[in-house]
């Protein structure tokens, strides 16, 4: 019983989730987080993954903190605060350690944290789906085969997101520069 509501919490998680890789703020990327961690958190305790579940819910620590940060005061996320966290999540899965098991929610976790910490979102991105690949791994190994299908169908978003946000941002940054042309070219013309 538990493994068919895990399945069920993990769908309403992955799609959470896909709605933070199209997010166009980090504030809306870790609102929506938050929620699908949750649902993630509950579908791992209920599958006996206690060291993903435990590093699960640092993360909604860690997403409210970053949240009401730059949500009300505009400060900047601290790389600090992401340091401190990934560390965390290395506590974690020593004292919940389950064999190698225990590894991929903490890779994935560790690199996700510092990735939250860079102010480039396209790397925050890029993080996300290195800690959904960590997350198939995990899910396969936990037997959450809804899981893990519905993480790769995520980690293909988060890749897609990246692109999208990279393009996007190369794409204001050339029209600045041509702008910018046009401005010199004028005061070049005016000045003869």
């Amino acid at each position: 019983m538990f493994k068919i509501i895990s399945q069920i919490l993990i769908t309403i998680a992955d799609v959470f989730f896909a709605m933070s890789v199209f997010s166009k703020s980090k504030v809306r990327v870790a609102l929506w987080l938050i929620i699908s961690d949750i649902f993630f958190g509950v579908h791992y305790f209920f599958l006996g993954g206690f060291t993903g579940a435990y590093i699960i819910f640092a993360d909604i620590i860690f997403l409210t903190i970053f949240f009401f940060t730059n949500k009300y005061n505009k400060n900047k996320f601290n790389i600090l605060f992401s340091i401190i966290f990934a560390c965390i999540s290395i506590i974690i899965t020593i004292f919940t350690w389950n064999g190698i098991i225990s590894l991929f929610p903490m890779l994935g976790m560790t690199i996700y944290f510092l990735g939250m910490g860079i102010s480039n979102l396209v790397y925050t991105k890029l993080a996300l789906g290195i800690k959904n690949l960590c997350n198939i791994i995990y899910m396969f190994i936990l037997a959450s085969y809804i899981g893990a299908g519905l993480e790769i169908i995520l980690m293909a978003c988060s890749i897609i997101g990246s692109i999208r946000d990279y393009k996007s941002k190369k794409q204001v940054s050339l029209e600045k520069s041509n702008k910018e042309n046009i401005v010199n070219n004028q005061e070049e013309t005016t000045n003869d």
